[in-house]
This record gives C-alpha cells, structure tokens and sequence, in this order.
C-alpha cells in the first residue's frame, strides 16, 4: 500500500538513517516490523539478500537522503543474509509452522463445534419423542469431545464462539459442557465423572423447552410472571431429564445449574440436585 509520504527508490539507494517499508508478508524477513529506520549496513545487506529491488522509503522520518544513482553502474550480487539474521528468519519460519498447524486445527474444532450445535438442535426437538436415542447421541458427541479435550483443549478453546453460524442458544449449551469438562479435567476427575458432567452441561437448559417461545425470546423487559416462569426452567429440566433417563449426577446439573454452593436460594429440587452432584463426587 502505497502511503502519501513515501517514495519508491532502487535498494542499491539505501544507507543507514533512511526509514523505509518492506512490502511483503512479516513471516517472509527476518525484521521484528514491516517498517523501520535503517541502523547498519547489515540490515541492508539483509534486504539485498532477500532479492528485494525496489522498496519504499519515508523522506519525512528519514535522516538522510538516498545514495545517487551512478548510470551504467553494474548491479552488486545479492550477498549473503548474516547467521544472526538467518537465525532471526529460521525463527519467523517456524513460528509460522506453528501457527498455521494452530489455526488448521482450530478450524476443525470450530466445524466440530458448529456440527455439535446442529447436532443439539436435533436433541432438543426429538428429546420427548426419542429420549434414548437423544442420550446415545449426546454420549458419542461427548466421547467425541473428550478425545479432543484431552489432547488438544486450547484449540477447542479458540474455537469456542456463541454467535457461530447463528445456533447461539445451541452453541451456548456447548461452551458451558466443554468449560466444564475442561475444568473438570484440570480437578482430576475421573473420565466418567468427566462425561456426566458433559451431558448435564449439554442438557442444562433443556427445561427451556417448556417456556413459551414469545417469552423466551423476549427482547423487552420480562414482567414479573414472565421472570417466574423463566425462573423455573431448571425444574422444567429436571423433569424431562428424568423422563428421558439421564444420568442423577447429570440431572443434578440441569436442576441446580443456577445455584450457588455457600447460599440455598433455590426450591427443594434445587437441594436434591446440589446433594446428588456433591454425592457423585465420592
């Protein structure tokens, strides 16, 4: 990109004091920026050594002008990069091995994620007409995640979105069951507790399938009845988790996942749920 203060010079022009652009990819020269003030003669070498012909340069930040043109001058070999900056560029090199091995398997996380919250849309409509096939599926997806939490969880992180392909209230049971895992991992649990964990993390809000959809997407302010009634989509949950069979320690999740351990604000379902997840502990 052309800037209004720069001007295109022969790189056989440059002298220390010149402050100038290298127009190419950061990871393609082993300079810590894409713009700066010559120093040494070393770094000039450098730029040669790159094959770099033409190269902009800032008069207004410059020190000094650049050398003259001598006609018919023949042009210098391009010398060898210094072992410093060869070391420096070998560095860059691999950081971008890295980074592009990071981003690849981010992506594969995020169409996991992206396929898990379609797959949570099929749950939530098929929960009260198939509930075991639902289970079945909820449980191969968090097998599926725990192979990839375990080996690779900060790729799973970055790929965590709640606004990914427009399945927020899908992603978002997602978040929660994978943070929770993560977390639950980090506590040393074992892989089944792990698991139970997942599913009532997958399964959470699934008692807000019992509230009316014109008060669940309520943009306005809820009134008072609506708030109640939002209020007791946990005991909704434990209820159809229950009937679908989950497992107590994983119901014990959805009925109380709006509960605080140092202070009981909750119904009684809340209280069993809390004894039910601290009893699957041991």
């Amino acid at each position: 990109m052309q800037n209004e203060d720069s001007v295109t010079v022969d790189s056989q022009q440059l002298r220390p004091g010149m402050y100038v652009y290298i127009d190419t990819g950061w990871f393609n020269h082993p300079f810590s920026l894409n713009q700066f003030k010559i120093k040494s003669e070393d770094q000039i070498r450098t730029i040669h050594a790159l094959g770099i012909g033409k190269i902009r340069y800032s008069p207004a930040n410059s020190d000094v002008s650049p050398l003259p043109i001598i006609p018919d001058e023949p042009i210098k070999a391009a010398p060898a990069i210094s072992p410093e900056m060869e070391s420096q560029l070998q560095q860059k090199k691999v950081h971008k091995e890295r980074l592009e091995q990071h981003q690849m398997k981010v992506i594969k996380c995020q169409k996991a994620v992206a396929h898990a919250a379609s797959l949570m849309r099929g749950f939530n409509a098929d929960i009260f007409s198939k509930p075991q096939a639902c289970l079945d599926s909820a449980a191969q997806l968090m097998d599926s995640f725990m192979v990839t939490l375990m080996s690779d969880s900060g790729s799973m992180l970055f790929a965590l979105n709640d606004k990914l392909a427009g399945e927020e209230i899908y992603n978002h049971s997602i978040n929660v069951s994978v943070l929770a895992t993560l977390l639950a991992k980090e506590l040393g649990y074992e892989p089944e507790d792990i698991k139970r964990i997942g599913m009532g993390c997958l399964f959470h809000d699934i008692g807000k399938l019992e509230i009316p959809s014109k008060v669940l997407l309520k943009t306005d302010k809820l009134t008072a009845a609506e708030k109640s009634l939002m209020e007791h989509h946990p005991n909704f949950g434990e209820k159809i988790a229950e009937k679908a069979k989950l497992d107590p320690a994983s119901v014990a999740i959805v009925v109380q996942h709006h509960e605080f351990l140092e202070h009981v604000d909750g119904n009684e379902h809340s209280k069993l749920g809390r004894n039910l997840v601290v009893n699957a502990r041991h």
